[in-house]
């Protein structure tokens, strides 16, 4: 088996490692998520898959994770393949916001070696959960673009 076959066998074993879900508790405000699907039109964007959200790998691979509002810490890979055989991850952070649906994808960068698995996370939209809004009567804030974390 090929370097690049181990790696991406480890990559999907951290991410199916448990099967608990990530699910907020609706009876208090909430936020969310988003892996983003890439646009056809757009070439450079990348899907995304979550490796960990604050540390932990305890959940099932989803596309959109609610979580409690405040700061997160979050793993990410895309699912592309470099031409080395090399996946790539980055960590990030985001305070999120009560009632608001974060949409991230992967933008590749244009290569500049022979490297073509350089990428930069990008908040695609950040929009009020209306439902959770009228809930819990709160105001849309604006919201934070997400920084990496060293």
């Amino acid at each position: 088996m090929s370097r690049t076959s181990l790696f991406a066998l480890l990559i999907l074993a951290l991410v199916t490692a448990a099967p608990s879900v990530i699910a907020g508790d609706e009876s208090k405000p909430w936020t969310q998520i988003l892996l983003g699907q890439p646009k056809l039109s757009d070439p450079d964007e990348m899907q995304l898959e979550m490796i960990a959200i604050d540390g932990k790998r305890d959940f099932s691979p989803e596309t959109l994770y609610q979580l409690a509002p405040g700061k997160h810490e979050f793993a990410v890979a895309t699912t592309k393949i470099g031409n080395l055989g090399e996946v790539t991850y980055q960590m990030f952070a985001i305070d999120m916001q009560p009632c608001m649906n974060y949409e991230l994808v992967g933008v590749q960068e244009r290569a500049t070696s022979r490297n073509n698995n350089r990428w930069a996370l990008t908040l695609k939209s950040a929009k009020p959960i209306k439902r959770c809004m009228k809930k819990f009567d709160i105001a849309p804030s604006d919201a934070p673009t997400p920084t990496p974390t060293p």
